[in-house]
């Protein structure tokens, strides 16, 4: 009788360390598993980050090739930027670092855009270009002359302030406005010359795009025409490569 009891109570004792083991065991294949279930989710997170930063880097590409392309750089199919000639604008872009710290974000996207000359400022025919080196002192053309008929609609090329806008013995009735925006520490300058009528005054905001004047004959012309010149740091650049500019068309 003894011995039965015994032989229960061991086995009673060998299950009960049995399920001890086996919960035991479970213990550490839940915990195995939990541990691969973060580590798991951890490296989901990890990709994504990594999706995130490649989606900015083509983004931020894009955009960069696309501001570039503004200010008179192209890029190659290698990726590479070439300045356009004698007005290669690389150095407005790079000179601004907190430009390229910002890039991608929308907000700060659309100023730097908005601030870039682009686009034709009238509708017309280019009939005299850029030649601010001509040996004939007479023939120095710091801008583009594009005919038209008077009266055509002359429209701001970039968001800014118009600086002045009143009479020029050589360019008659004449507007300037300044781009220099917060973003750009290089600001570009526009003029407008030969107007029929000024539209805006001095001190007035003007948007890309804004109806700024009348083209017209005045101060030293031969005809009806819209005089346009692009300065960059107080300096006349070649407008025709800002001209071509897709992200921007004239109004109606």
């Amino acid at each position: 009788m003894i011995w039965l009891i015994i032989s229960l109570l061991a086995i009673l004792f060998l299950g009960a360390l049995s399920s001890l083991y086996i919960l035991n065991k479970l213990n550490q294949a839940h915990n195995q598993n939990r541990a691969l279930l973060e580590e798991n989710s951890l490296l989901l997170q990890e990709n994504r980050k990594i999706q995130l930063l490649e989606e900015n880097l083509k983004s931020n590409t894009v955009l960069l090739k696309r501001v570039l392309n503004l200010v008179g750089v192209s890029s190659d199919q290698s990726g590479t930027f070439a300045g356009s000639g004698q007005d290669s604008a690389l150095s407005v872009f790079l000179e601004n670092s907190d430009i390229l710290l910002n890039l991608g974000h929308p907000v700060y996207e659309r100023e730097i855009l908005d601030v870039i000359p682009g686009g034709m400022p009238s509708q017309g025919r280019i009939t005299r270009g850029f030649n601010p080196d001509d040996e004939n002192l007479s023939r120095r053309h710091f801008g583009v002359d594009i005919v038209n008929k008077e009266g055509t609609k002359v429209y701001a090329t970039a968001d800014g302030i118009v600086e002045f806008a009143g009479w020029d013995d050589i360019f008659g009735k004449m507007i300037i406005i300044d781009h220099a925006g917060k973003k750009v520490s290089e600001g570009f300058k526009t003029v407008y010359g030969h107007n029929l009528v000024n539209l805006v005054a001095e001190g007035e905001v003007v948007k890309k795009g804004d109806l700024i004047a009348l083209s017209g004959n005045t101060g030293k012309s031969t005809g009806p025409h819209t005089h346009y010149e692009i300065r960059r740091s107080g300096v006349a650049i070649n407008p025709e490569p800002y001209l071509k500019n897709e992200n921007f068309s004239i109004g109606n």
